[in-house]
């Protein structure tokens, strides 16, 4: 599977401690698969920010989810584990 998330909000303001990544999630021959498929978040907890990918990349080693200091270390972590990065 691979992922093209197509929406990039803005970083989670004191309001919010939740973002959503959503796009397009296509087959390994890079047919559509789902569209407006929840790719990843990165939530703000205990002081770090944690970030989780749901789509598999077939990159064998790789890990789709951690824990960083800073929101754009996360962020950075999300794009890439998507290949977008």
């Amino acid at each position: 599977m691979k992922a093209f998330i197509h929406n990039y909000p803005e970083p989670p303001s004191f309001l919010s401690d939740r973002i959503e990544f959503r796009g397009n999630v296509y087959d390994d021959a890079g047919h559509l698969h789902k569209t407006d498929e929840l790719i990843a978040t990165i939530t703000h907890n205990y002081g770090n920010w944690h970030w989780h990918v749901f789509i598999p990349n077939n990159q064998p080693g790789s890990v789709n989810k951690g824990e960083c200091p800073t929101y754009q270390e996360a962020y950075d972590h999300v794009n890439a584990y998507v290949g977008q990065g």
